[in-house]
């Protein structure tokens, strides 16, 4: 993860050692012109004000965990993290908009990245955050969704003019193979692939089985299933084959990319996945179609 810096720390005393020469001191002044400049470029953007209202609210959640008398520290430590880390991710995402600025457009779908992961994160902390139910908390939680809007709405502001639009054409067909053990399946807006089955090695296992990538997770079944699944794809079945996996409970919600209603897929912009959290836990992430059909794609 990048963070951002603003102020490095206090090598002064270096310079004091008898070793130390002009050498040392030049690198350590232009690493200190390099942030300098950094931050005065993210200032004359607009962001700092608002990173540092943020900065003060997540230092005030960290105290009030901190003071707070509970019985599980092991989670404490947990929200603590959490609120440290949507922080963090924020900082990143400001870190990159000089080099936007200056025709980055890596750097500005990096950018994005990061303040999609920080929605998902604020929306956790301030679930944690109402599982302590008291007006310290409530307050909180207002000041936190405040600050965060305002970082975010910002940042997003300033990023999005170099982003590139997902205004793709709707593909050809729901289905394409891209070999003969591999299928993807494409968004019927922008023509994404959005959901893939392929033979290989799952994350985390060393047997090789049906894999699956969606737009909220990944995993495996086996592989004797893939013989089916294939055929339903080579036909174009996609809503028989979201059946057959919920039929056989490979999995649980089916495909997640998948509208029953619509019988086509969304990638997950278009599907307009939403993750929701209860008291710090994952619950689920819905879906809701460009047509307004809502269901639960993960559970």
């Amino acid at each position: 993860m990048i963070l951002l810096r603003n102020a490095p720390c206090d090598m002064n005393f270096l310079f004091d050692m008898p070793w130390a020469g002009g050498y040392l001191e030049a690198i350590f002044l232009e690493k200190r012109k390099i942030l300098n400049n950094r931050t005065g470029m993210i200032e004359a953007i607009g962001v700092r004000e608002h990173i540092r209202c943020l900065e003060g609210v997540k230092d005030d959640i960290v105290a009030f965990h901190e003071s707070a008398a509970r019985p599980d520290d092991a989670l404490r430590r947990i929200w603590i993290a959490d609120v440290r880390e949507l922080y963090g991710v924020v900082l990143a995402a400001a870190e990159l908009l000089p080099s936007i600025a200056g025709g980055s457009d890596e750097n500005a779908g990096a950018c994005v990245q990061f303040l999609g992961a920080a929605e998902s994160l604020n929306r956790q902390v301030l679930s944690e955050l109402k599982g302590v139910r008291s007006k310290a908390s409530r307050r909180l939680q207002r000041r936190l969704a405040e600050a965060f809007e305002s970082c975010h709405d910002r940042i997003a502001e300033t990023v999005r003019p170099f982003v590139r639009a997902n205004d793709g054409q709707p593909p050809v067909a729901t289905v394409s193979r891209a070999g003969d053990t591999e299928f993807h399946l494409h968004c019927a807006v922008c023509g994404e692939v959005s959901f893939v089955f392929r033979i290989g090695v799952p994350r985390f296992s060393t047997e090789e089985c049906l894999v699956y990538e969606g737009i909220t997770h990944a995993g495996g079944v086996d592989r004797k299933h893939a013989r089916r699944i294939f055929t339903l794809l080579d036909a174009g079945a996609v809503g028989r084959a979201h059946s057959y996996l919920m039929r056989k409970k490979l999995l649980e919600d089916g495909i997640d990319a998948y509208c029953p209603e619509c019988d086509a897929v969304y990638c997950r912009e278009h599907y307009h996945a939403n993750e929701e959290w209860d008291d710090g836990f994952y619950d689920c992430t819905t879906g809701t179609c460009p047509r307004g059909h809502h269901r639960i794609i993960d559970d």
